[in-house]
């Protein structure tokens, strides 16, 4: 039987992973990460944004790798299989059925990061590109949160135009 104790350190910190991507951390929450995937090439097309990167097979779905870096007007090398990179696979935020999830190359695998209220701060100075929502301290480790509903909209946009 969990004590008092336990219970309030179980609703007073959150379990999260801290994902490397260009020159940044993400930082998002480990409901919201499908999988961690090595990874692999996707199924390029053509005339597509710079941000994204293919289609992966993935559980017998086919599900849109993007860059973040790309999303948010940063500059990115998109990769042709580094060894160090994974894929995280997210689950989508329910703003349309037809996207379930979607994937964001990392640029090394990430990690679990157990985070408080106490230990985690925003940083009001941090100038926000559009596919993030906030940047925070986080355990001492700088971090942005991302715009999940934006980086979905913007692949719904372009799955559109397609």
């Amino acid at each position: 039987m969990a004590n008092a104790s336990n219970l309030q350190q179980a609703v007073t910190e959150l379990s999260t992973f801290l994902i490397p991507v260009t020159h940044k951390y993400l930082l998002l929450p480990n409901v919201s990460i499908a999988e961690i995937i090595v990874h692999r090439l996707p199924q390029p097309m053509d005339n597509v944004p710079t941000w994204f990167m293919g289609h992966l097979d993935w559980r017998t779905r086919q599900i849109p790798l993007v860059s973040f870096e790309g999303l948010n007007d940063e500059p990115f090398q998109a990769s042709s299989g580094q060894r160090n990179c994974n894929i995280a696979v997210l689950n989508g935020i329910g703003t349309s059925e037809q996207l379930p999830f979607l994937a964001l190359l990392t640029q090394s695998a990430p990690r679990m990061m157990r985070v408080s209220a106490e230990e985690l701060a925003v940083d009001n100075q941090a100038e926000l590109g559009p596919a993030e929502l906030m940047v925070v301290s986080a355990n001492g480790e700088l971090a942005s949160i991302p715009n999940l509903e934006f980086i979905e909209n913007a692949i719904l946009q372009f799955a559109t135009t397609v």
